[in-house]
């Protein structure tokens, strides 16, 4: 009955578009848990190193600068993750 709505070929289209790994629900989730928890951590590490430091005086500038750099460093983090995940994986 499948090969009636769907011919051999799109079938092993089908098929093989399955075996990516980066689609689907749990891939999402994964993704948006480690943005989530990179997050934490980068905007807790520049929070840090601004109380210990003190650079600038500008509460706005340090403000600022607590929203940007942690953005920057999850930016930076993803493109080395992906980066080095995409050296490893077998092409097709």
């Amino acid at each position: 009955m499948t090969e009636y709505f769907f011919p051999a070929r799109t079938m092993a289209w089908i098929r093989k578009r399955r075996k990516s790994k980066r689609t689907g629900f749990k891939f999402i989730l994964i993704q948006g848990l480690l943005i989530a928890g990179l997050l934490l951590l980068n905007g807790t590490l520049v929070r840090a190193f601004i109380l210990a430091n003190q650079p600038v005086l500008d509460i706005r500038i340090s403000q600022a600068i607590q929203f940007i750099v942690p953005l920057l460093m999850i930016f930076a983090q993803l493109w080395i993750y992906d980066f080095l995940t995409s050296t490893t994986v077998d092409q097709d």
